[in-house]
């Protein structure tokens, strides 16, 4: 009798052990199940919300360039590495207009240049290399230098160390003599500026030839300036060592909403006298 209950006791224990057992299983298997199913829940989560977040800040940038685009015409332009015209903010020295550009050469080396233009009261005398009016009167040899290089301009261009004189001409008349009576305004615009200025400058001479109003990509010009025939003289104020002066100028004028680009002239001819 009591062998049976002994026996009865241990198969009870073995039945409940195995449900002690089945159970730990049960719970370790559904312990499982639960973290799959949260796994698979932030799956779904990123498959979704983090495809509404992506597209949310694709529509933010969107946004963003958008207003960025209607506010400022260039900016499109310029996140497509194309060049925009700029105004150039302009100062006054005496009766000049000056055009401060830092440009660069093909290379990268930096300049910064002056460009002094008088006002359009002031032209070279149609026809003649060597006078230059004033509201319609040629200037004296005696008043050049007050007149053309006054006390600011003298001023301001003592700090370059190179001057650039420039010869331009009228659209009327033949290329070839445009051409040529340009590059004899450049060389006399170098000596009168030689003499009012002084210092022992380089002495440069840029002949732009004749101008053509029908190549002209300048979409505006300074309303004080005439570009046709004006009085012109550049100083090269800073330069980085090696920097081609002619490529440098060049970049200088181009893309200028308010200063002509060297398509407005025939040639681009650099020529030093000193």
């Amino acid at each position: 009798m009591a062998q049976e209950q002994s026996g009865s006791g241990k198969q009870d224990d073995r039945k409940a052990a195995g449900a002690v057992l089945k159970g730990a299983t049960g719970s370790a298997a559904a312990g499982r199940e639960d973290e799959r199913r949260r796994r698979a829940a932030g799956g779904w989560l990123w498959r979704n919300g983090g495809t509404n977040f992506i597209g949310l800040l694709l529509l933010a940038g969107l946004a963003l360039v958008t207003t960025l685009a209607v506010g400022q015409k260039e900016f499109l332009p310029r996140l497509f590495g194309f060049d925009v015209p700029v105004e150039v903010k302009t100062v006054r020295w005496g009766n000049s207009i000056v055009f401060p550009i830092d440009a660069k050469d093909k290379a990268g080396k930096k300049a910064t240049f002056d460009f002094v233009a008088k006002t359009s009261a002031y032209s070279w005398i149609r026809g003649q290399a060597d006078q230059v009016i004033l509201n319609g009167q040629a200037i004296g040899a005696a008043d050049v230098g007050t007149q053309l290089f006054g006390p600011d301009v003298q001023k301001g261009l003592s700090a370059s160390a190179d001057l650039i004189a420039v010869g331009v001409a009228s659209q009327e008349g033949t290329l070839a003599e445009e051409s040529a009576r340009a590059a004899q305004r450049g060389k006399v615009a170098a000596d009168w500026a030689d003499k009012s200025v002084g210092g022992n400058k380089k002495l440069w001479v840029l002949n732009l030839g004749q101008f053509s109003s029908t190549t002209c990509t300048s979409s505006s010009v300074e309303k004080d300036t005439a570009w046709e025939r004006p009085f012109l003289i550049v100083g090269a104020r800073n330069q980085e060592a090696g920097v081609n002066l002619s490529e440098a100028l060049a970049n200088a004028m181009n893309n200028k909403t308010n200063l002509p680009s060297t398509a407005c002239y025939s040639t681009f001819e650099l020529a030093k006298l000193r």
